[in-house]
């Protein structure tokens, strides 16, 4: 036991690291596209690693913090690093395939280097009126990723309703447009054409595809009546009874011509 008390204390002597816990710095990228290496420098062999691992190199494949720790007789010393894997857009970025109504716009957000669509636009941003397949290069950290998207564009239906203002009848048939999926009125009814009973504003839904539309339109069926008075007969004579023959209300006269008897 003494001689090896003796042997332990000259080595100890001969050490220039008496005393004194190990060095200690991670080497590798803190950043890449899908992975990185890492590696601890150390005098001491005992390395272990925020991972599990006990070897002096790991290989990274995630974003995140890494530690290492290494340890000797006197002690221990640790260091950390933040890598940041650049695989920012997996594959299917854009989403799956989907049928839309109308003009429609795709974006592209948080990247920090070039977009190119397909169509040559070289923006985040891409609007699109016509079907088909749209593809994008995104580089980002220096990574590049690619993807494709089918789509397929619903027409809205051209389509207006006219406001309507009549003078006696009572009722009105509103027709709807041809050819869509199903209709829904404000009244309920989910034909093609309704009646209407009752003057005010009248609501159409129809729905053709993926398009959704909404049309209105109103309907005067009372202050069309007509409100004037038109005399049958007078009789100009200056007795001062039906000496003046006038055309009350509100109405704008264009033609006025007046007959005797005879006709002339």
């Amino acid at each position: 036991m003494r001689l090896t008390f003796i042997f332990l204390l000259i080595v100890l002597l001969c050490s220039n690291t008496i005393g004194q816990a190990p060095t200690l710095s991670i080497s590798g990228s803190n950043s890449a596209c899908e992975a990185t290496f890492l590696t601890a420098i150390s005098n001491s062999s005992n390395i272990s690693w925020s991972t599990g691992d006990f070897t002096p190199s790991i290989v990274v494949t995630e974003t995140g913090w890494y530690s290492a720790t290494a340890t000797n007789l006197f002690g221990s010393t640790s260091d950390s690093i933040h890598v940041e894997i650049g695989n920012y857009l997996s594959n299917n970025f854009l989403g799956n395939d989907t049928i839309l109504c109308g003009n429609i716009t795709l974006e592209i957000n948080d990247v920090s280097g070039p977009v190119l669509w397909s169509t040559g636009i070289a923006d985040s941003i891409l609007s699109i009126s016509q079907s088909g397949n749209i593809s994008v290069i995104v580089i980002d950290n220096g990574c590049l990723s690619y993807d494709t998207i089918n789509i397929s564009i619903d027409e809205p239906i051209e389509f207006s309703l006219q406001d309507v203002s009549l003078c006696t009848n009572n009722t009105v048939t509103i027709e709807g447009p041809t050819n869509v999926d199903s209709y829904l009125w404000s009244t309920g009814e989910q034909t093609s054409t309704i009646i209407a009973d009752s003057s005010g504003k009248y609501f159409l839904t129809i729905t053709k595809g993926t398009c959704i539309q909404e049309f209105q339109v109103y309907v005067d069926l009372e202050s069309g009546v007509p409100n004037y008075a038109i005399p049958s007969a007078f009789t100009p004579n200056n007795d001062n009874q039906n000496d003046c023959f006038s055309i009350v209300g509100d109405v704008t006269i264009i033609i006025f011509k007046i007959f005797n008897r005879y006709g002339n």
